[in-house]
């Protein structure tokens, strides 16, 4: 005689998590905070390219300088 299946506990309820149906998704995540600001080389960098790129807008704006 064939015997009957029993259900498997899933492995996150034998774990004490809340066990859930085949259409919820579970997400865990976190995150570390690391830093603030530029460091010093980052922030000559940073600088060079706001500075070119206002000459870009003001180029376009005033149209070609040597004309």
């Amino acid at each position: 005689m064939p015997s009957a299946r029993q259900p498997t506990t899933p492995p996150a309820a034998r774990a004490g998590h809340p066990t859930t149906d085949e259409t919820t998704l579970v997400t865990a995540s976190s995150w570390t905070y690391l830093a603030s600001g530029y460091r010093p080389g980052e922030e000559l960098l940073a600088a060079q390219v706001r500075h070119d790129l206002n000459q870009a807008d003001r180029i376009k704006t005033e149209g070609e300088p040597w004309l």
